[in-house]
């Protein structure tokens, strides 16, 4: 049996835990107490038996309370976002009016308004959600949707969020083929917390679960794509999610690409560290995305006959695989755009350890500039 730290350390650490702590708001807050154990558990004398297992357990339980206050800060952040949207929708047109009352005749009004065109809401620069679009309008793509889609999502170590990029993959309402996980060597249960939530799913083929060894992003999305059955390529990463019409949309936004084409949507974008979040979206243009890209891959849907001509993820890039893929596949067609609003992607800079914060962005900016001047050479 493991020894049992010294009466006097335990007794300060139920001291410490006892009375609460707080935050510079003067708010209760568990993570200063745990840190406070932490650093007294590390001032403890190297002869107090067993310090050191407690200091792991304390060390864990914190990494754990700031998984899950992760989670909860991008719902309410995702929440608080829609939100305002929906307000600032309503409000500049009808000063007059409470916006909750207006947000209520915007409802309302969708059933009266006649249906669009995929045209007309190509055509339009204001970003929205589904919802915001006429009911018939809706009814109307999912009459017509029939594409086959294979949705790709590498994860690596992203068990405390990636069951609500899985389930968001799932209910869909255009439904997708299936869903492969490709996990990247994970150590933190990933597969087995995967396969107890969604052992449905993965009975039914709905849900398809590939291990590697740890490979890095791309292969592991190359994995996925090798094995892919849908006609229609989707990317969903671990620790984002997606609106329930997103392939819907972006399947309806493909079908006028023609054959071999991709398509893409609006995307929010939620900074958790910095507490802001914007929209991502403008029109194909190709010189601009040369220059930077503008198109997330989270958004983006293409035919599976493009990975079939193009290939997939380069292996030698550890970041921005999805400008320099983007640009692959949009260099001899344009592809269709939707603004619509169907994923949310989240940045943060501790617990998600997003590519896009861990990376150096120079070495793969010149590679991906270094193939685009052999492709225009």
């Amino acid at each position: 049996m493991a020894d049992i730290p010294d009466t006097a350390i335990t007794e300060q650490l139920v001291e410490l835990l006892h009375h609460p702590l707080m935050d510079p708001q003067g708010a209760p807050d568990l993570e200063v107490q745990l840190r406070s154990c932490l650093q007294m558990l590390n001032a403890a004398p190297a002869s107090a038996s067993g310090s050191a297992g407690m200091e792991r357990l304390f060390g864990l339980l914190l990494s754990r309370l700031r998984q899950d206050k992760v989670r909860q800060l991008g719902q309410l952040q995702k929440a608080q976002f829609t939100a305002q949207h929906y307000r600032s929708q309503a409000m500049p047109r009808h000063p007059s009016l409470g916006w909750k009352r207006r947000i209520q005749e915007i409802f309302a009004a969708r059933h009266a308004v006649p249906p669009l065109s995929l045209a007309d809401l190509a055509a339009s620069d204001a970003p929205c959600f589904s919802d915001e679009l006429p009911s018939a309008f809706r009814d109307a793509l999912l009459e017509r949707a029939c594409a086959s889609v294979s949705v790709i999502m590498p994860s690596w170590n992203r068990a405390h969020v990636i069951s609500q990029a899985v389930g968001s993959a799932l209910l869909q309402s255009l439904a997708a083929r299936e869903v492969i996980v490709i996990d990247d060597g994970s150590a933190d249960g990933t597969v087995a917390l995967l396969q107890e939530k969604f052992a449905d799913a993965i009975e039914q083929d709905r849900l398809v679960i590939l291990s590697q060894p740890r490979a890095g992003v791309s292969h592991a999305r190359n994995a996925g794509l090798e094995r892919a059955r849908g006609d229609v390529i989707a990317y969903l990463d671990s620790d984002n999610t997606w609106e329930p019409d997103h392939l819907l949309v972006a399947c309806a936004a493909l079908q006028m690409s023609g054959s071999e084409g991709c398509a893409y949507t609006a995307l929010c974008r939620h900074n958790l560290s910095a507490g802001w979040s914007d929209i991502l979206y403008s029109r194909y243009d190709r010189l601009a995305l040369e220059q930077e890209n503008y198109v997330d891959l989270n958004s983006f849907v293409h035919h599976r006959g493009l990975y079939e001509r193009y290939g997939g993820f380069d292996p030698e890039l550890t970041r921005l695989v999805d400008w320099d893929l983007i640009l692959r596949y949009t260099a001899q067609r344009a592809p269709a755009t939707l603004p619509v609003l169907t994923g949310h992607y989240f940045i943060e800079e501790s617990m998600l350890q997003n590519i896009t914060l861990t990376e150096a962005a120079e070495p793969n900016i010149a590679r991906i500039r270094q193939k685009l001047a052999v492709a225009g050479a």
